[in-house]
């Protein structure tokens, strides 16, 4: 069992690397729909992104 955790450490299998990609994608999309949902703080970013350009 320690030789396979091992081998699919080092190789991950497709399925493992798309689970990860998945919850990846959702913690980000949770992040930025957090940001969205705060037209406050999105508009404060907004300027600031202005100001650095």
């Amino acid at each position: 069992q320690l030789m396979r955790s091992n081998s699919r450490r080092f190789m991950p299998s497709q399925a493992d690397e798309e689970a990860h990609q998945l919850s990846y994608l959702q913690k980000h999309l949770a992040n930025i729909l957090s940001l969205l949902a705060e037209p406050g703080e999105g508009e404060g970013e907004g300027e600031e992104s202005q100001v650095v350009c």
